[in-house]
């Protein structure tokens, strides 16, 4: 599982910088297809830290101690409730706690954008920029 975290760390780190680079080039060529990729990379990118963070959660749970962050923040007397916590023991823990719910909001605020941009290249009155 550490693995699985690790590599969905990773991918998500490909597909924010993909969604960074597409949605320069969205913007430049305010070309629809391009816009709705980049948003859905950073939807993608969303879900993927929100997965490692569930796999370092399960980590914590299970005890295995294979992982620095489990070795520091956590042992094997610990209640559930404090394992829970100890995703927030560490920076490392609270960062990728933090991330989903930012990504979240800003892929949120992206589909509002979208949406706005769509109709407004759809609408043939409006200037172009």
């Amino acid at each position: 599982m550490d693995v699985f975290g690790s590599f969905s760390l990773l991918l998500a780190f490909v597909c924010a910088c993909y969604a960074v680079v597409g949605g320069i080039f969205a913007i430049r060529t305010r070309h629809p297809l391009l816009v709705k990729s980049t948003r859905q990379a950073g939807i993608a990118t969303c879900a993927l830290i929100f997965l490692s963070m569930l796999s370092l959660e399960y980590l914590l749970f299970t005890d295995n101690f294979s992982m620095a962050y489990v070795v520091q923040h956590s042992n094997r007397d610990l209640s559930t409730f404090y394992k829970v916590a100890a995703l927030w023991a560490g920076q490392e823990g609270s960062l990728l706690f933090c991330q989903p719910l930012q990504r979240a909001k800003k892929a949120t605020m992206a589909g509002r954008l979208t949406v706005s941009f769509l109709r407004g290249h759809l609408d043939s009155s409006r200037e172009p920029l």
